[in-house]
């Protein structure tokens, strides 16, 4: 599925592979959603804003803001 691609291709692109400094969850609260927890309690959530058909993301601390996902064309 597109949305998953674009998701997967985003978390590897932050995380370069090293999933061994933050947890990946799933965050069933909004449409594809992925919290993402580094060792202090810091997190992002990512999810796919249905009004604007696009992935979005946001920090903790500044939850009702959001910014646009933008990825590299291959």
């Amino acid at each position: 599925m597109e949305h998953s691609r674009v998701l997967n291709s985003f978390l590897e692109s932050i995380l370069m592979g090293d999933y061994e400094n933050v947890q990946v969850q799933d965050y069933p609260y909004l449409a594809y959603g992925k919290k993402i927890v580094d060792q202090q309690g810091d997190y992002m959530i990512i999810y796919f804003h249905e009004e604007f058909n696009r992935f979005v993301y946001t920090f903790k601390g500044t939850e009702d803001i959001f910014f646009f996902l933008q990825l590299k064309e291959k």
